[in-house]
């Protein structure tokens, strides 16, 4: 995850990771919403098969995947299952991390659960 906001380089993996729509084949679809104003934008996490297979799982059954990076700098990521009409629904899944190597583990752990929340 990179703010955009602060026109911070992306490195390659990262460019790799969140701005490639081919992506979309390995990688799990997020809504980011961008600071400062919330704007959406598609991105995607690139993870393990296993992983993958759970979200897409989760998406499946209705379910969706937000994050955003918080004004402290840490990230937020959320997993929501409801009515796409009704987005005051609660998130089902919430991980929150520095925005860094934690990344990773914390998409995972987010995953996981969300799709524990669908038996």
């Amino acid at each position: 995850m990179t703010d955009r906001s602060q026109n911070a380089p992306l490195s390659a993996s990262e460019a790799r990771t969140l701005r490639n729509p081919s992506m979309a084949d390995t990688g799990i679809p997020f809504t980011q919403y961008m600071l400062p104003d919330g704007r959406p934008r598609p991105t995607w996490i690139d993870r393990p098969a296993e992983i993958k297979a759970l979200a897409d799982r989760f998406i499946a059954a209705g379910g969706r995947y937000e994050c955003e990076i918080l004004t402290t700098g840490e990230v937020c990521f959320t997993a929501v299952l409801c009515d796409p009409s009704d987005f005051d629904e609660p998130p089902v899944a919430i991980e929150i991390c520095t925005n860094g190597p934690d990344v990773p583990a914390k998409v995972d752990r987010l995953v996981r659960h969300s799709v524990e929340r669908l038996s």
